[in-house]
């Protein structure tokens, strides 16, 4: 049952009490928790913990029972739980450990604790104790549990009669208190704790005592709400503590001293380390050049993490440097480091690196100050590695490969490479492509969560997994909304800010002063012959806006322009969605802008989530300001939007809309799925199953779907009888060929520029109508203008021409600039299936039409080509996202 005690928790979790139907999730979750996340446990037996978490599983029976049956334990549940097995739904959670498999890893018992109870409470009133004869096979698993207990007993130095129980309902125990792991960061373990201080207040108890092994939990309990007092009675030193041990006295709780934060900086570095992570900053370069793990290099001599600039003054070094150090409110020790630089003309260029005790990543911010205007192409972090340990790739749970050399490549575009050689390269042409660009593992911002690098061991010193990820906990300080595509990971693990890829817009920098962030930088251990998925699903689980954010409140007086949460707001929809969409989606963007435009209006943020099918939504930790709404979603052509959505800070704006598709009348027929991409035609979203990792085939390099072989009579597509992932080819050219291509290079011109699509029409479809519209949605389109907006060249405002039975209607230019706005970009050429969508209707007499056959021509210009500076296919092309043909 929920409780009525308020909690300052998110809306999403419900505070209940313990019931025993829960004995065992609570179990799953102190077991997991201790063995692989605990400060002592973890480091004082580092070896098997899948083995140790089953037998402390199987030990810790009575110490849970007692717990609950006392009617004092609580826990939190996640209401919005996703359940990952419906055998799971259908019981309301369960738990999928098999305790004889000692081959599972970390991540994967984590996935099958599938139940919605995330973080527990375990109490028990003083006056009924636990019996410490059925604690001995706990004690016999755990050896130095026992040690630590009898420790902190004899340290305490109070008066047992004033603190013991002499009846029922005065003094509560606890007995444990863990938030599983994928829930950490989001303040859980901290409200729970308060919600039952005030609890047992209510329930009459005059004090409550914890003895901790963690000092994150330390820091909450000595930091009660107001109206509570909290007394440290004794700490245990566990790096100093000595007992006798075969005549000799030992720390038997080595090494699991957990040191704070410690930084230093000279006239030349700043170094940044917790017990774990080490980084050190060069002045001279302006970059992190040293990154250790549990002593493991990542980095390597040459390697670096860093921010950088395509802008007038190119590369900058150096600067000048802050070292900041604190403790933020949840008493977690802190440090961080300013690196700023000038870029002429006033121009300031700033990244931020925070080191918090006990994570093992880098929360990074980036700002950018022009107050007179100038060139900014991109801003990009990268952590760039020279060492060889990396090997493995991931940008998605399905996209990832091996890491070839770079010997023996053959430049076939820009940075585009053919692979040759064995060993490894070998491995990369049979899971992936003879091909490799950082183009094929770009990803589209909407669903994206994190991208990195996997070592898998055999350059390591001890042979441990390692991974480095670039984690998007937030999205709102990028641009262009979730349709934003960009590179993520080559050997580079990239974090693109700003960038004029896949028609990604670049900013107004006049009077232009912009912070970035925050996001990410986390890098992983795991045990030998651990996979990269194991790794990764431990890096997404902080790919979430409210995780750490407190943290990110304490530092905001250091990152100018990063906006605490006492300036955000939630929004909350209720959407009667149309029949028939999936996957819909809900934007808040600039006001009375496009989301693809909202570069333009610098100061713009953005949200997005997916509408749950029964039209629902909430956003959380919006800045306070004023939105454009706007829903889309697979199946429905059009959109809908709705501007002058007030966020106000503190409080719930909540928004009720209903969708109503667009229509001209009845429609004939339609043509793909309008869904903002061309995945469904040919070489789109198909696999490429002639290697094992059967990549999407519009991420390989464009030149192997060879446009004359595949439509030696160019595209006839007659609706009802052709088929789409065979007949309609995923990019339409002007011309075919020539530069960029390898393997066709000289231009091909037959039966390539101009598409013709038939279909059939009856009398009783065409009887008393007046009106036919005919619709064209753009997945991407590259004009010659490309990516930077040339006006100097040919075809930069592209004609595309359409004929109905001969009759033309209107040309539709296709501008390089709508409003401002960038439509050109270099998609298929550059491995993507979506990128800036635009779209435009024909409304013309349905007289056009006959009964019987129609012919539709779709036609660029014939030989629409203009110079290339990099090695690029010259030619126009678009890609359709779906086509549809109305009367009324």
């Amino acid at each position: 049952m929920a409780h009525s005690n308020p909690t300052t928790l998110p809306p999403r979790f419900e505070v209940r009490k313990l019931e025993p139907s829960h004995h065992d999730w609570a179990k799953a979750i102190i077991c997991h928790s201790n063995a692989f996340c605990s400060p002592i446990w973890s480091v004082v037996y580092p070896d098997n913990q899948t083995e140790l978490t089953y037998r402390v599983f199987r030990t810790s029976d009575y110490l849970v029972s007692h717990s609950i049956d006392s009617g004092l334990s609580y826990g939190i549940f996640d209401t919005q739980y996703q359940f990952k097995h419906p055998s799971s739904a259908a019981q309301g959670g369960q738990l999928l450990w098999d305790l004889t498999d000692t081959t599972a890893t970390r991540a994967q018992l984590l996935e099958h604790m599938d139940f919605p109870l995330v973080s527990v409470a375990l109490a028990y009133d003083g006056i009924n104790p636990l019996d410490p004869s059925k604690l001995g096979s706990l004690m016999q698993t755990l050896p130095l549990l026992g040690t630590m207990l009898s420790a902190l007993e004899k340290g305490d130095k109070r008066d047992p009669e004033s603190w013991k129980a002499g009846k029922a309902g005065e003094v509560l125990l606890r007995s444990g208190t863990c938030t599983r792991e994928d829930y950490g960061g989001l303040g859980l373990a901290r409200g729970l704790a308060h919600w039952l201080m005030f609890e047992a207040k209510g329930l009459g108890y005059r004090g409550i005592q914890i003895e901790t092994a963690n000092r994150a939990v330390d820091k909450i309990w000595l930091s009660p709400p107001g109206g509570f007092k909290a007394e440290l009675v004794y700490a245990l030193e566990t790096g100093k503590y000595e007992e006798e041990v075969d005549g000799k006295m030992a720390k038997v709780f080595q090494p699991c001293e957990v040191t704070s934060i410690t930084a230093s900086e000279s006239s030349t570095s700043i170094s940044v380390r917790n017990d774990r992570l080490t980084f050190s900053v060069n002045k001279s370069a302006g970059t992190i050049n040293q990154l250790t793990l549990d002593g493991q290099d990542l980095l390597g001599s040459g390697g670096r993490l860093y921010l950088d600039c395509h802008c007038d003054s190119g590369y900058w070094n150096g600067g000048t440097f802050q070292l900041y150090r604190g403790t933020d409110t949840s008493g977690t020790a802190y440090a961080g480091v300013r690196i700023s630089a000038s870029v002429g003309s006033g121009r300031t260029f700033e990244s931020y690196y925070f080191l918090r005790d006990g994570e093992t990543g880098l929360h990074t911010f980036g700002r950018a100050a022009y107050p007179n205007g100038g060139s900014l192409g991109e801003m990009r972090f990268l952590f760039r590695p020279s060492t060889s340990i990396w090997n493995h790739l991931s940008s998605s749970d399905e996209m990832w490969s091996v890491l070839p050399t770079e010997s023996g490549r053959t430049t076939v575009q820009d940075t585009t490479y053919r692979i040759s050689g064995d060993g490894v390269n070998a491995r990369y042409r049979s899971q992936m492509s003879d091909y490799f660009s950082k183009y094929m593992f770009s990803e589209s911002w909407e669903y994206h969560t994190h991208h990195g690098l996997f070592a898998d061991g055999a350059g390591t010193r001890d042979g441990s997994t390692y991974g480095a990820w670039l984690v998007m906990n937030t999205k709102d300080t990028y641009y262009n909304g979730p349709k934003w595509s960009d590179m993520t990971v080559d050997g580079i693990v990239y974090n693109y800010i700003i960038s004029n890829h896949h028609g990604n817009g670049n900013p107004d920098t006049r009077n232009f002063d912009r912070t970035f962030g925050p996001q990410y930088y986390y890098f992983n251990k795991g045990a030998k012959g651990a996979s990269a998925n194991d790794l990764r699903r431990d890096a997404g689980r902080f790919a979430n806006s409210s995780w750490n954010a407190d943290f990110y409140d304490s530092i905001a007086q250091y990152v100018p322009g990063y906006l605490p949460s006492s300036g955000r707001g939630t929004w909350s929809g209720r959407i009667v969605l149309p029949a028939g969409v999936t996957k819909p989606m809900a934007v808040l963007s600039g006001n009375g802008r496009d989301f693809q435009d909202n570069n333009l209006d610098t100061k713009a943020r953005q949200y997005w989530a997916e509408i749950s099918s029964g039209g629902e939504i909430t956003i959380p930790r919006v800045a306070a300001g004023t939105y454009r709404l706007t829903i889309y979603g697979a199946g429905i052509f059009g959109q809908y939007v709705q501007d002058n959505i007030a966020i106000r800070a503190n409080s719930t704006t909540t928004t009720t809309a209903t969708w109503t598709p667009e229509s001209a009348g009845t429609e004939l027929w339609r043509i793909g799925t309008p869904d903002r991409s061309c995945g469904e035609f040919r070489h789109g979203n198909e696999r490429d199953t002639t290697r094992t990792n059967q990549p999407k085939q519009h991420r390989l390099y464009w030149a192997v779907h060879d446009f004359p072989k595949d439509f030696p009579n160019g595209v006839n597509f007659h609706v009802g009888r052709s088929n789409i992932t065979r007949d309609f080819n995923y990019i339409q050219w002007s011309v075919y060929g020539g530069k960029g291509n390898s393997i066709r290079p000289d231009p091909y011109y037959t039966n390539v520029n101009a598409w013709t699509v038939t279909f059939d029409a009856t009398a009783a479809q065409l009887q008393g109508k007046t009106r036919a519209t005919f619709t064209v949605q753009l997945a991407g389109v590259k004009t010659s203008a490309g990516n930077t907006d040339d006006t100097s060249k040919p075809f930069a405002n592209l004609a595309y021409n359409v004929t109905i039975n001969g009759r033309a209607l209107p040309v539709w230019t296709i501008p390089r600039l709508l409003d401002s706005a960038n439509q050109s970009s270099s998609c298929g050429a550059r491995s993507a299936a979506s990128c800036y969508n635009t779209r435009n209707k024909w409304a013309f007499d349905a007289a056009y039409l006959q009964q019987g056959l129609n012919t539709l021509v779709l036609s660029l210009p014939a030989r629409a080509t203009a110079p290339e500076s990099a090695v690029l296919p010259e030619s126009v092309y678009l890609q359709y996202d779906a086509l549809r043909m109305e009367v009324s």
